[in-house]
């Protein structure tokens, strides 16, 4: 039970950290193209 809670947030912080970096990579083309 320990380790399925374990995997499940560590899957949810994954996929917080995949969202992170696609909205720092969409700011940052869009601050070039602005640029």
């Amino acid at each position: 039970m320990g380790s399925h809670n374990l995997s499940s947030s560590l899957i949810g912080i994954n996929i917080i950290f995949i969202i992170v970096i696609i909205i720092l990579i969409v700011i940052k083309s869009t601050t070039t193209k602005a640029a």
